[in-house]
């Protein structure tokens, strides 16, 4: 080997494993390499711990689905309160204009009723007339008698 290659076998650490857990030691000269190694270690613990903190696209569903029928009962109900409004603007509309015709008509009876006695005035001067009259061809026929 070339005096490279022996340089880097004798500073390279040679790990065997002390337990189940991962843990590994170094058998020359290990204590930077074993804090190396718990600090990975660690870091992967972290990892493990927000991979498990992460969404699921279970969770995702669920929330989505809350989500959508929050946002469709709001709609429902302003919707619901935006068609009460236009039924009701429609209703006072329609009750003016009823309220109106009701009017009209109310004056177009107290017209009729007033037609009606001035017709019934007529009708009694004309049956008075012709009564009068039927008097009076009465009075020329016995006068001419």
């Amino acid at each position: 080997m070339s005096s490279r290659g022996k340089e880097k076998n004798q500073g390279t650490p040679r790990f065997t494993r002390s337990s189940g857990k991962g843990e590994m030691t170094e058998n020359t000269d290990g204590e930077e390499t074993n804090r190396d190694i718990t600090g990975i270690y660690t870091i992967l613990n972290t990892i493990k711990q927000e991979i498990g903190q992460m969404i699921k696209k279970d969770d995702m569903k669920i929330n989505i689905s809350e989500i959508t029928d929050c946002v469709l009962e709001t709609l429902r109900k302003e919707l619901k309160t935006e068609i009460k409004k236009l039924v009701n603007d429609a209703t006072d509309d329609i009750r003016e204009q009823y309220d109106a015709v009701l009017g009209q008509n109310e004056q177009l009876h107290a017209e009729k009723r007033e037609m009606q006695t001035k017709i019934d005035d007529l009708i009694n001067n004309a049956q008075i007339g012709h009564r009068k009259a039927n008097d009076e061809i009465r009075m020329a026929n016995y006068n001419e008698q």
